[in-house]
């Protein structure tokens, strides 16, 4: 891997364009982070503006030094020339915050390929608690409207979670939330414009990188998608997590509408469903992806198989034990000796001991002590502990007593708490359990769907299969193509071209008399199609019908076949190559879902799609579909190809019409 990401990451050198005496200009402040750190460390800065001879107390460089990295932030109309200064330098990558490019409606910055990488134009860089360097143009404090002087952005500690986003506010977001969430930070790359370096890259840099243990991503489009799903299912298989947020996806409509698959493709689908196929978690919201990221950067081993709620309020508890349901979470069963607890009085007499575990109102500090010790006991595997404020048997030490119980008796055990409510008192409670190490959510959803998170990541698995080069048929013929599909596993339909009313004879009724023409693709709704001939005399009448509607067209027949019907298609896709789409076919092919990912796709992977789009398939169809997807995705040779119906009958699957683009 040689994408500049390292010497980014972690430059021995830097030179900074821009600066200036001005202490807010923006080189300036980031020239003033970098040295800071650097001068600590042995490491050289240099700043470059050749307007001054001195500026942020040091000399200024009239062009750009020696260095392993530049630094540019001026205006748009000098970028170009100072990263053609870097090249010249020897300089091995630079990072452009300056702005006023594509993302503003102008041009491109890069219209030539430089000899150094380049992140940008358009981002605020990188961060790297590690290496001690921080190119933020932002400050760490600001002063509030009370005249207080508040932390504006945290100082990330070092860590294991890297952030790789295409927006800089975001970033900046994503960092300030997981540093307040208890999580160290492996490095940030914003990627901003991504004309050279991409977010992609920046997952396969981390995906190699010794010292990550989780990326969460932000991203609203990819260059090159087969890399961004390389780059994915390698972290994975190096076992990191990578925890995902897609926004800002549209339909570009680039695509003909030929087939159904054509026209039914969309590419925000398609992008989503590549990452889960590669093996990224998807996260359904902001706040979710960061819960999910700082929970497995605590606990980056556990798998839990169930887990218990311990509540004094069962209206939480139900609600929390919905969410678990709703993400195919299991309730713990629950230790015999919380019904001694029970019969003792230690924990109130009218506690539901079943899970969810609701101590009732009654509940007090001491009951949640004990119950949570009897559960850890029990071999507890993932914990919500919603320990409302309001009864007033429950203390404000709570928070600090439960996380003294979860170290001392069951330390490895992932546990999360709720508050809910709004009042100061709420906020100081919630805060107390976030001081105490416990992560604190406001809702009993938002705690559920973040251990549901921690309870699917050791389950994912990728199903994305690289393309092999496969010798496919390209012939016009409709014959060849069908040997193909049966090559591939799918069974052999009685079938045969009609050159007269002779040939209609001792064929095997009922059958399906078909048209082929050029331009001809949606046979059934054009009329092109007639089902269920039981005898040669029908079969020459509708044999004459058919040349008078059709004149010229060519005739087939197929022996006509029971059983649910299903479609598989294919498309090339700019972006990550073939694309296959499964769902209901025939006459219910826009009316039922439908799934979109890429090919090839493992066996495994067609049963998930097609599960996801409501439809049962034996493994047979499985991989026969696979194997298709295979020579389709390989060949290369396809531009659109659909079998619509698929007949999934007792004795083989039968592809009764294809149609394909070469």
């Amino acid at each position: 891997m040689n994408n500049g990401l390292k010497h980014i990451l972690e430059p021995e050198s830097v030179a900074v364009v821009g600066v200036s005496p001005n202490e807010k200009n923006l080189a300036t402040v980031i020239f003033k982070n970098i040295q800071y750190e650097f001068s600590k460390r042995g490491r050289a800065v240099y700043a470059v503006n050749p307007l001054y001879e001195e500026c942020a107390g040091v000399r200024c460089n009239d062009r750009v030094p020696s260095s392993d990295l530049v630094i540019i932030a001026v205006p748009a109309s000098l970028v170009k020339g100072y990263v053609k200064q870097a090249e010249q330098a020897g300089a091995k990558a630079a990072i452009v915050i300056s702005g006023g490019f594509k993302e503003s409606g102008g041009q491109p910055l890069l219209d030539w390929k430089p000899r150094l990488r380049v992140l940008g134009p358009n981002t605020i860089g990188v961060v790297n608690p590690h290496w001690g360097l921080n190119t933020l143009f932002l400050p760490h404090v600001k002063e509030y409207i009370s005249g207080e002087i508040l932390e504006s952005i945290p100082d990330p500690a070092p860590g294991d979670v890297a952030i790789v986003a295409q927006s800089g506010a975001l970033s900046i977001t994503m960092l300030d939330d997981l540093t307040h969430l208890g999580v160290g930070l492996r490095g940030l790359v914003c990627t901003g414009n991504s004309e050279d370096i991409s977010g992609e890259e920046a997952i396969e840099f981390f995906s190699e990188d010794g010292m990550t243990r989780v990326i969460a991503v932000y991203l609203e489009g990819v260059k090159d998608g087969r890399l961004l799903m390389r780059a994915v299912k390698r972290a994975k298989e190096a076992g990191k997590d990578v925890i995902a947020i897609v926004g800002g996806i549209t339909d570009e409509g680039r695509r003909a509408t030929g087939s159904h698959t054509a026209s039914m493709i969309r590419n925000s689908a398609l992008f989503t469903n590549a990452l889960k196929q590669a093996g990224a978690y998807l996260a359904r919201s902001y706040d979710e992806a960061m819960a999910v990221a700082a929970l497995r950067s605590k606990w980056p081993t556990s798998r839990i198989n169930s887990v218990v709620i311990l509540s004094n309020s069962g209206g939480a508890g139900v609600l929390a034990s919905d969410e678990l349901g709703r993400n195919g979470v299991p309730l713990a069963e629950v230790p015999q000796g919380l019904i001694a607890l029970r019969e003792s009085g230690l924990i109130p007499r009218a506690a539901s001991v079943k899970n969810p575990i609701d101590l009732t109102a009654s509940g007090t500090d001491e009951s949640f002590l004990l119950a949570l010790d009897e559960l850890c006991r029990g071999g507890a595997q993932g914990l919500i502990i919603i320990a409302t404020h309001y009864p007033p048997g429950v203390s404000g030490s709570l928070p600090e007593k439960i996380s003294a119980k979860i170290k001392s008796s069951c330390p490895d055990v992932p546990v999360v708490a709720v508050e809910v409510g709004s009042s100061a008192w709420s906020v100081a409670y919630r805060d107390g359990f976030m001081k105490s190490g416990i992560m604190s959510f406001s809702s009993p959803e938002s705690a559920a769907r973040a251990l549901s998170g921690l309870y699917a990541l050791p389950r994912i698995s990728p199903f994305f299969a690289e393309a092999t080069n496969e010798k496919a048929s390209v012939s016009a013929e409709l014959d060849e193509i069908y040997s193909m599909v049966e090559d591939a596993g799918f069974s052999r339909l009685p079938w045969g071209w009609i050159n007269g009313e002779d040939d209609l004879k001792g064929l095997p009724y009922p059958i399906v008399l078909k048209v082929q023409a050029a331009g001809l693709v949606h046979k059934q709704k054009a009329g092109g199609v007639i089902t269920g001939i039981r005898s040669p005399e029908e079969a020459s009448a509708k044999y004459r019908e058919l040349l008078r509607v059709f004149p010229g067209a060519r005739v087939y027949y197929q022996r006509q076949v029971n059983g649910f019907e299903i479609r598989v298609g294919f498309v090339s896709d700019e972006t990550f190559g073939t694309a296959i789409d499964i769902g209901y076919g025939g006459i219910y092919t826009e009316k039922l879902p439908h799934v979109t990912y890429v090919a090839p796709i493992t066996e495994s992977g067609v049963k998930s799609a097609s599960s996801e789009a409501g439809i049962s398939i034996p493994d047979s169809l499985a991989k026969a579909i696979s194997r298709l997807s295979f020579i389709i995705a390989g060949s290369g040779k396809f531009k659109e190809f659909e079998i619509n119906p698929v007949i999934v009958s007792n004795d083989g699957y039968y592809p009764v019409d294809i149609k394909y683009v070469l």
